[in-house]
C-alpha cells in the first residue's frame, strides 16, 4: 500500500469515527426521554403564564391572548406524557373540584362581560393552563419555582446593571413604546423601560420590561413566597433587590407580611421577627425624612403616602380609585348588579383594587374565587404555609385585584404547599 493511500485510509477512517459520533449525538437528542421532554415542556409553559400576566413589552403584540403562547408548550407536554404507558407527569386527581371551580369562573367571566368567540376561544387556552397545573404531580413544584425565580433572576441581571448604566448617563439605544390606546407610554431601552410620566424624575421607579413597578414588585414577594427558608440564595437576593427598588408601597408592605409570617411558618421565635422588621423600616423611613431634608425617593414615594390626610382621615397612598370611581362603586354597592356586576365607566381609568374586580365581575365572581382558593390546597400538610399563602394573596387581591393572575396564583398555590417539605403525589 503506497503511502498516499495509507493516509486517504486513515483520514476517511477518521471522517467515519467522526460521524458516527455526530450520530450519536443526535440519537440522544432525539432519545430524550419522554417523561424528561414533557417536563421541560411543561416549565417553559407554565413560566409563558406567568411572565406573561405581567404584560412584559416582547408579549404586547399578543396581549392578553399569551395562552396561546403558553399552549404552544403545554399541548406537546400533555400528548408526549399521555402517550407513554404510564404517565408519571400528570398524576394528579384530587384537585378536580379546584378544576372545576376554575372552569365555571372563567366561562362566567365571559358570559358577564359580554366577550366574543375570541374570547370563549382564550378561555379554553386559560382552561388547559390550569388543567396542566392542576394535574402536574406535586414532587415538580419545587424545580418549577426554582427555574422560575432563577429565571427571573438572571432577567434582572441584566435588566438592572443596564438601568443603573442609564442612570449614570451612559447612552442607550431606545424608542418610544405605547401599550393599549395609550394608556401607557414608555420610553424603552429593551432590557428596561421607563414610564414618560416619571422619565425626568431623578430616580425613576423601576418596573424592567414589565408594565408597572407595582406588577414587578408583586410577582417578585410571590416568589419569594415560595422559598421560605432559601431567601439567601443567590437568585432570591437578587428578587429581593429588585422589590426595594421597584419603590412600590405595596410591595413593601407584602414584604412585611412575608418577613413576618415567614418566621411564623418555620416555627421560629415570632415577635424577635417583628421587632426587627419593625425596627428596620423605621429606621429607613426616619432616615429618609433628613436625608437631603426629604428630598429623596424613599421620602418623596413611601413616606409621603403614608401621610393621613386632616380632612378625609385616609392616608394619602390609599388612591387606588379615583373619587369618581369610589362614588360609582358605593352605588354600584346597594343595586341588583351587584351580583354579576357592571362594565367599567369609559372615561374613568386608573382604578385598581379589590373594588375593580367586584365592580366588573360581581359578587359571584368574588365567590367562585374564595371557593377555588380553599380547594386548591387539598391534601396539605402544613396549614401555616397555606394560612401565609391566603394572607399574602388577599393582600395582593386588596391592593391590585388580580387574584388569578397567574404570576399570582401560581406561586401562592404551590407555597401552600410548603413545596421543599412536599413528598408524593
Amino acid at each position: 500500500m503506497s503511502h498516499r493511500n495509507g493516509l486517504f485510509l486513515i483520514s476517511l477512517q477518521r471522517w467515519h469515527n467522526l460521524f458516527r459520533l455526530r450520530r450519536s449525538t443526535l440519537l440522544q437528542f432525539i432519545l430524550i426521554p419522554k417523561e424528561k421532554l414533557s417536563v421541560v415542556l411543561v416549565y417553559i409553559g407554565l413560566l409563558v403564564a406567568m411572565l406573561g400576566s405581567l404584560n412584559p413589552w416582547f408579549l404586547w403584540p399578543v396581549n392578553n391572548k399569551f395562552p396561546l403562547v403558553s399552549a404552544l408548550f403545554l399541548l406537546p407536554a400533555l400528548f408526549i406524557a399521555k402517550g407513554r404507558k404510564h404517565d408519571t407527569v400528570f398524576t394528579r386527581k384530587s384537585l378536580f373540584l379546584a378544576f372545576l371551580a376554575f372552569f365555571i369562573y372563567e366561562f362566567y367571566i365571559q358570559v358577564v362581560n359580554d366577550r366574543n368567540v375570541f374570547g370563549y376561544v382564550v378561555a379554553l387556552f386559560h382552561i388547559l393552563i390550569v388543567y396542566v397545573l392542576f394535574k402536574l404531580n406535586r414532587r415538580y413544584y419545587e424545580p418549577l419555582m426554582t427555574i422560575t425565580c432563577k429565571a427571573m433572576a438572571l432577567m434582572m441581571c441584566v435588566s438592572i446593571p443596564c438601568f443603573i448604566l442609564h442612570l449614570a448617563g451612559f447612552p442607550m439605544p431606545s424608542h418610544q413604546a405605547v401599550f393599549g390606546e395609550n394608556l401607557y407610554s414608555f420610553t424603552s431601552y429593551y432590557f428596561f423601560m421607563i414610564d414618560n410620566r416619571f422619565i425626568y424624575d431623578i430616580i425613576p421607579r423601576f418596573s424592567s420590561i414589565f408594565l408597572e413597578p407595582g406588577h414587578l414588585g408583586t410577582a417578585t414577594i410571590m416568589l419569594l413566597l415560595t422559598q421560605m427558608g432559601k431567601w439567601r440564595k443567590w437568585y432570591n437576593i437578587v428578587l429581593w433587590i429588585t422589590t426595594f427598588i421597584t419603590f412600590s408601597l405595596a410591595a413593601y408592605v407584602f414584604a412585611v407580611a412575608l418577613m413576618i409570617l415567614n418566621s411564623w411558618v418555620q416555627r421560629r421565635k415570632i415577635l424577635v421577627k417583628v421587632l426587627a422588621v419593625i425596627c428596620l423600616f423605621a429606621s429607613v423611613g426616619i432616615g429618609s425624612i433628613f436625608y437631603k431634608n426629604g428630598n429623596n425617593m424613599v421620602y418623596n414615594l413611601i413616606m409621603l403616602r403614608l401621610e393621613v390626610d386632616q380632612r378625609t382621615g385616609e392616608m394619602a397612598g390609599n388612591n387606588r380609585v379615583t373619587e369618581g370611581f369610589q362614588r360609582e362603586f358605593d352605588s354600584f354597592m346597594t343595586s341588583s348588579d351587584i351580583w354579576f356586576g357592571r362594565e367599567m365607566p369609559k372615561n374613568d381609568s386608573g382604578n385598581s383594587g379589590y373594588r375593580v374586580f367586584i365592580y366588573e365581575n360581581g359578587i359571584c365572581a368574588l365567590l367562585l374565587v374564595i371557593v377555588l382558593y380553599m380547594l386548591i390546597y387539598r391534601g396539605t400538610q402544613d396549614k401555616r404555609a397555606v394560612l401565609a399563602a391566603w394572607a399574602i394573596a388577599f393582600l395582593a387581591f386588596v391592593v391590585r385585584g388580580y387574584p388569578l393572575w397567574y404570576s399570582n396564583f401560581i406561586p401562592c398555590m404551590m407555597a401552600g404547599y410548603r413545596i421543599f417539605k412536599t413528598k408524593g403525589i
